[in-house]
Formats: C-alpha cells, structure tokens, sequence
C-alpha cells in the first residue's frame, strides 16, 4: 500500500516578510511585516482584523506560501475580516 503525503513549503518568518513585502499592495518594508507578524495571532483584531494561519515547527514561527497568497488576496476587502459579534 503506498500512502502519499503533501508536506507543504513552509517560509520562516524572514521569508513570509521578504514575500509580503515583495507581494503584498500594502507597501511596508520587511521590519514592518515582521511586527505585523509577529503579533497577528494574537492580536489581529487590534492591527486590521486579518489573522494569517501560523505554525510553530521546531519553536519557529512559520507559514504557508498559500495562507500568505490567501492573505494578500484578500487585503482591503472588508468582506473578508474577521469580525466579532
């Protein structure tokens, strides 16, 4: 039996700022998408209410190339927020 698994391309933190920084239609240097990142899981309601799916492999902080492509697609439209009720 031959069992296939997807491992998905994981960006360190470094990576996904050098991507949202080269990427994104917010235009922030890299240090700017570090503390945006650095915070967003928990405090994504206080900085634009966008919370960017996050792992923590080894004790470092990473993320997915498709949860950050979701994020860039989906800034500036309020429609996409996550809201409290």
């Amino acid at each position: 039996m031959v069992s296939w698994v997807v491992v998905p391309d994981y960006m360190s933190i470094n990576e996904a700022c050098k991507y949202l920084a080269k990427n994104s239609k917010e235009k922030r240097t890299e240090q700017q998408w570090f503390g945006y990142l650095k915070h967003n899981a928990r405090k994504y309601m206080e900085q634009d209410g966008y919370k960017i799916v996050s792992h923590v492999i080894g004790g470092r902080l990473c993320y997915t190339k498709a949860s950050l492509q979701a994020f860039v697609q989906t800034m500036g439209d309020p429609n996409k927020r996550i809201s409290v009720q």
